[in-house]
């Protein structure tokens, strides 16, 4: 279905998530999240806390390095209450150099407070 659109956005990636992440399929989902374009893999951030670490090791994995904006979003998963795996994506950031900007540096403090 996702093929078939002319244009996607974050928008559009993120109603296919989610519609994959309601129905439990977890392999078409990270299939999909692979999809997306490093750009506009923000779109992680309106999915399932569980989905996002998953698709966050998937990522690290594979050799890709998220960005700044990339991490911001997997840090959601910690204003999800999943608080220690907030700070291990954190470590994370810290450990492969990711630079704090004026995304990424508000998103670690607020995570702390």
């Amino acid at each position: 279905m996702c093929s078939e659109m002319a244009e996607k956005n974050v928008v559009s990636w993120n109603v296919m998530l989610n519609g994959y992440v309601k129905v439990g399929d977890v392999e078409l989902t990270q299939e999909l999240f692979e999809e997306i374009p490093m750009k506009e893999n923000n779109a992680v951030a309106w999915i399932n806390p569980n989905i996002t670490l998953e698709l966050f090791h998937e990522v690290l994995a594979s050799g890709r390095q998220p960005d700044q904006i990339n991490a911001k979003c997997f840090l959601c998963i910690a204003w999800l209450g999943m608080m220690n795996e907030g700070r291990w994506v954190h470590e994370c950031v810290h450990n492969i150099c990711i630079s704090f900007n004026e995304n990424l540096g508000p998103a670690i403090i607020d995570m702390y407070v």
